[in-house]
């Protein structure tokens, strides 16, 4: 029994560090309004031609489906446009470099490391929402953010709580696997 406890913190930390990937591929921003019915009225109309998005897939957009916008941007725009682009490409690729070297390094059961890496992503995560803001581009009259906004804060900070759980675990377990060891070399 005790051995399954101290497994629960390792598995949580290990499904939080896989699901934080996975919300790259949520919505990350979300249709309102009228825009959005506009968007589900003409679903084979061209949101984003470069890119190939069609408005029925503009609904709801990913993190992947951003880092495709601005990669297109960085590739074929110039001056300011291109800057942001880079920027806004940089800033989601480090989200994702950052989130599975947590993911890999929860796997080890190395939880010191995890937490480094959650917290630099979570850091990047936080710039690109300051950056949405002060452009204006998240909330707007268009969009809100989507599902994937607000999994990627919950997901970091079950990250971050299960690998003190899975450290905490870890001494106890230590702690009296020596207590155990040293009553046996006394008897």
């Amino acid at each position: 029994m005790k051995e399954q406890k101290f497994n629960i913190p390792f598995i949580a930390l290990i499904a939080a560090s896989f699901l934080l990937i996975i919300s790259f591929f949520l919505p990350f921003a979300s249709a309102t309004g009228k825009y959005k019915d506009y968007l589900k009225d003409n679903p084979k109309g061209m949101f984003a031609e470069e890119i190939d998005m069609t408005n029925k897939e503009a609904v709801n957009i990913s993190l992947i489906e951003y880092a495709k916008m601005y990669g297109y941007i960085a590739t074929s725009m110039d001056g300011r446009d291109q800057q942001q682009g880079i920027l806004s490409l940089v800033l989601i690729i480090a989200m994702g470099v950052f989130s599975i070297l947590a993911l890999i390094f929860a796997i080890m059961k190395k939880s010191i490391r995890t937490i480094v890496f959650d917290c630099f992503s979570f850091l990047v995560f936080c710039l690109y929402v300051f950056d949405l803001k002060d452009r204006k581009v998240l909330p707007s009259s268009d969009y809100n953010y989507g599902i994937s906004y607000y999994l990627y804060a919950v997901f970091s900070v079950i990250i971050i709580a299960s690998s003190i759980w899975l450290i905490v675990n870890t001494k106890k377990h230590n702690n009296s696997s020596q207590s155990v060891n040293s009553y046996e070399e006394n008897a």
